[in-house]
């Protein structure tokens, strides 16, 4: 067993925490289990949610493929596997993971933690949906779930942010592919109420989401440019696929100033311009699903401060007119964001998931001075249009301003009391009490 000291940080780089951290193996797991501790894989949420000031327990070294049946698409891994090395094992056989977040340097038990969404929600739900069985290991116990079987613990896992165990493997079902290309096709919006409504319009796309330009103003505020993709059926040989070996490489943290308001809306504005929209455009699946992957440790661009990323997902009732609200927020506090995505999400799963049926926005702000009072703003816009935040992108966020909180409550104490099982602890959960 491998312990040492270490300084983690979220993705968002906002705050960094000195702590011990010691790396599972199939032979350490369950004595592990039995720490106050919390379970940490690629480290790619965004704030303290993988973090323990006193143990953080790596799944770094699960990293097992412990069976695949290549006919019927049903795998079953160890939790530390990232989906990078999922997706080398399995595109090759004609197989492509059922809904990917927007980056493959997560791992898979970080996948279910998060219950993690794609651009394919309106029709197939978050990974959740796709998960035919768990291992839990809870107090030295390993605990088989599923559906049928510890159907409460199972549904509390997924999407209860690693609170409820160390997820030791995970067996769920693959989406067939001929290809390893994608059928891009775009859409530019003139405001808000058009984004929507292209949205809305499209509902049997395979896969869609939006980038809105946060440099409009007036009649323009909201407009968008919607991607929409679909998997090519031409067969291609997918037996040589392997992802692009390029990457840009940001040597050092960028000074604060780099990243201002100024240069990001010339950014924004530059890119709804000059963004091309040919009717179909054919791409690979690293650049349709994973564009950002292509530049590494890119939250250097952000400064020393870091950066947060806000994501809320809203009732259908309600999402413009919140939307709509964060947009005239944003543009009143002189924020500005490169990465400002909207997608449309289908109905919610049995889960602690954060999608429910609405539409989610996310922007990625850089921390100040004024982060925390901006950040307040925020959630008091989710809270009054009864909207959720995702604790993979949460950073700030106080237990009494947290806008979903008795939901994860009721559903994390009744496993607490029903199961017998003990509690694991972050930083976030404790921030959020």
């Amino acid at each position: 067993m491998k312990t040492f000291l270490s300084k983690l940080s979220g993705w968002g780089r906002a705050s960094q925490y000195s702590t011990k951290v010691t790396t599972l193996d199939i032979n350490n797991v369950s004595e592990q289990s039995k720490t106050t501790s919390i379970a940490r894989g690629l480290g790619r949420s965004y704030g303290d949610s993988s973090i323990n000031r006193e143990l953080v327990l790596s799944t770094k070294k699960l990293d097992k493929v412990i069976s695949f049946d290549k006919e019927k698409g049903i795998i079953k891994v160890e939790s530390g596997l990232s989906l990078k090395a999922l997706l080398e094992v399995i595109i090759p056989t004609g197989w492509f993971i059922p809904v990917s977040p927007g980056t493959k340097y997560v791992t898979i038990g970080g996948m279910v933690a998060a219950d993690v969404h794609g651009k394919n929600h309106h029709c197939e739900g978050s990974f959740g949906n796709h998960i035919d069985e768990l291992v839990i290991v809870n107090n030295g116990k390993k605990i088989t779930c599923s559906e049928e079987k510890n159907h409460n613990f199972f549904w509390n896992t997924i999407g209860g942010m690693g609170l409820t165990g160390i997820i030791y493997s995970v067996k769920f079902r693959l989406k067939r592919i001929y290809s390893d290309k994608i059928i891009q096709s775009t859409v530019k919006t003139k405001n808000l109420k058009e984004t929507l409504e292209v949205f809305q319009n499209n509902p049997h796309s395979a896969y869609s989401v939006g980038w809105m330009d946060l440099s409009a103003n007036g009649k323009e505020k909201g407009r968008a440019i919607v991607f929409f993709g679909e998997h090519a059926t031409k067969s291609t040989n997918l037996s040589s696929f392997r992802f692009p070996k390029f990457k840009i490489k940001i040597p050092f943290i960028f000074p604060s100033y780099i990243m201002n308001k100024l240069l990001i809306d010339l950014f924004n504005r530059f890119y709804f311009l000059f963004t091309s929209i040919f009717p179909k455009k054919i791409i690979g699946l690293d650049k349709f699903f994973y564009p950002l992957d292509s530049i590494l440790d890119w939250p250097k661009l952000y400064g020393y401060r870091g950066f947060f990323q806000y994501q809320a997902v809203f009732p259908m009732a309600s999402s413009y007119f919140a939307i709509n609200e964060i947009l005239d927020c944003l543009k009143k506090e002189k924020v500005s964001s490169a990465v400002s995505v909207i997608k449309l999400f289908g109905e919610e799963n049995a889960s602690l998931s954060f999608p429910r049926k609405g539409f989610t926005v996310c922007f990625d702000i850089q921390c100040n001075r004024d982060t925390e009072r901006l950040y307040g703003l925020l959630m008091d816009i989710t809270k009054k249009y009864e909207g959720g935040i995702y604790l993979a992108k949460d950073q700030f966020c106080k237990k009494e301003s947290m806008p979903d909180r008795a939901r994860y409550e009721e559903k994390l104490t009744n496993i607490k009391n029903s199961m017998n099982q003990m509690l694991y602890s972050s930083e976030q959960s404790d921030r959020l009490k």
